[in-house]
């Protein structure tokens, strides 16, 4: 049976004592709802800057707790759908080993409070990947997990009970994502070499994105761009694959799950076997994640550096016709991340896509301004502490961008605040 408890807080810890820093200098490589626009790096002078860009990227860790299962803590997200006018909750889920919890950020104090912990009846589950998202009849949250059994979890932490699980995929799930306008859709990628479509409220898998010309391995990473029109993925093959939902067939069966009842005959999937897109110019291992910027493309390989870039054609044409295989892509920046060749590390971007937040493998959270100077320019702003020294697996950011909170592979969870 799986259990859902309630946890005092009287384990948090305080760090003040502690040795914990940022730093700005340039590095080299030596070695599992935003704003609608379309990229362009903003040229800053000196005194905007100093004035702005090192306040943006000045974090302090204000406290850091362990899990007591002491494995991997591989997924980290916080709950940011909160409606207009609503105070941000600073509600955040991980998962690691087959324990999810959920925590609450004390505004001011620092403090990481345990409000709930989900130990699933399998031992032999280990969760990679979760992601939130609501209940559109209430607005109750609603936490989404999965991992190694291939099964996702809909946790609703208002009644702590697991609402939902869906099944279909053919072995473990390595990511999921929720659509930013329709609450009831989810992404999830999986080592079956697929991307599903569920739609959480009528427990339908609603598209598969895989096959004939799908990923030939794992997919890694996927996400949504910000109007929900358009997917990205990538895989241990290589490749990263663009997938339209603007086709007739995507929309009518995302309008045809809203509407399923089970009473009725079986619902009808959607097979796509066409991505739009295909490239494997980007990087020469596996891609472990993938994000969309504006019309832009960020990803990251095992080679110490996140790439961001564009096709050679509009995204518009790319995404009206399929297999644009021959379509290249221009390379617009590398940044540069040490210690940080191994997969399954994944990077962040704040909810208004300003900040970029990727962890190496000795514990540092590397984080660059997407806002200031060209990126050729640009040096990222470091930050570590003398007890943070595993793998940074996840970041997150809160909805304002103003707490961080990373976790790693000795079970810690760390929290950084920014300073004003």
């Amino acid at each position: 049976m799986d259990t859902v408890n309630d946890f005092i807080d009287d384990s948090y810890r305080d760090n003040d004592d502690d040795t914990d820093s940022s730093q700005t200098y340039s590095t080299s490589s030596k070695t599992k709802g935003r704003k609608v626009y379309k990229k362009k790096w903003k040229k800053q002078n000196k005194h905007d800057e100093n004035s702005t860009g090192k306040s943006k990227l000045n974090f302090k860790c204000t406290n850091f707790i362990k899990e007591d299962h002491k494995q991997p803590i591989f997924g980290v997200q916080f709950y940011q759908q909160c409606s207009s006018g609503e105070d941000d909750p600073l509600i955040f889920g991980t998962v690691g080993s087959n324990r999810v919890s959920i925590y609450k950020c004390a505004e001011d104090s620092g403090q990481i409070i345990l409000l709930q912990s989900y130990a699933d009846s399998d031992p032999e589950e280990s969760f990679y990947a979760c992601s939130w998202t609501y209940d559109p009849d209430n607005r109750n949250p609603l936490f989404c997990f999965a991992g190694a059994k291939g099964i996702i979890h809909i946790l609703n932490p208002c009644i702590r009970q697991v609402a939902t699980y869906l099944q279909g995929h053919g072995s473990a799930i390595n990511e999921l994502k929720t659509h930013p306008i329709e609450p009831s859709i989810i992404l999830s990628a999986s080592k079956d070499h697929t991307i599903r479509m569920w739609n959480i409220k009528t427990e339908v898998c609603v598209a598969i994105f895989g096959g004939v010309d799908g990923h030939r391995d794992e997919v890694l990473g996927i996400d949504f761009d910000v109007l929900g029109t358009k997917i990205v993925s990538c895989g241990m093959d290589h490749s990263l694959k663009f997938w339209s939902l603007e086709t007739e067939k995507c929309k009518k069966v995302i309008n045809d799950s809203h509407t399923y009842l089970n009473t009725e005959r079986i619902f009808h999937t959607l097979n796509v076997h066409y991505p739009e897109y295909t490239t494997r110019e980007v990087h020469r291992n596996y891609v472990d994640c993938c994000v969309w910027l504006g019309d832009l493309v960020i990803s990251k390989s095992c080679d110490n550096q996140v790439v961001c870039w564009k096709t050679k054609q509009p995204i518009e044409t790319v995404m009206k016709r399929k297999n644009n295989s021959d379509v290249g892509v221009f390379v617009l920046h590398k940044f540069d991340i040490d210690l940080c060749d191994i997969w399954f590390i994944r990077f962040a971007v704040d909810l208004n896509q300003t900040i970029l937040a990727l962890g190496n493998q000795i514990g540092k959270v590397y984080l660059y301004d997407l806002e200031g100077e060209h990126p050729a320019h640009a040096k990222p702003t470091i930050l570590f502490h003398s007890k943070c020294t595993t793998v940074v697996r996840q970041i997150s950011f809160n909805s304002s961008a103003k707490v961080l909170i990373a976790v790693c592979d000795d079970g810690s969870v760390w929290r950084w605040d920014k300073q004003t």
